[in-house]
C-alpha cells in the first residue's frame, strides 16, 4: 500500500499538485529511466545478483513418487 502526501505553502501550488495527477509516463520513458538508474549492487549482494553462487541454491528435485512412476 502507497500514499502521497500533498503539501502545499497556497493554494496555486495546491492546483498545480493536484494537476499532477493527470499525466504517467508511457512504456519507452519508463525503460529509459529504469535503464539510466540500473546499478551492480555492491558486495556482497553482486554475486547473487548475477548469478555467481546460482550452485549454492540448487534446483529443487521433485519427487515423482505420487505419480506412481517412482524408480528407486
Amino acid at each position: 500500500m502507497s500514499s502521497v502526501l500533498i503539501g502545499a505553502r497556497d493554494e496555486a501550488q495546491l492546483k498545480q499538485n493536484l494537476a499532477a495527477l493527470g499525466w504517467q509516463l508511457d512504456a519507452s520513458q519508463r525503460s529509459r529511466l529504469d535503464a539510466a538508474s540500473a546499478v551492480t549492487p555492491p558486495y556482497p549482494y553482486y554475486p547473487y545478483w548475477n548469478g555467481q553462487f546460482a550452485e549454492r541454491s540448487p534446483v529443487a528435485v521433485v519427487s515423482h513418487c505420487g505419480t506412481g512412476s517412482c524408480t528407486h
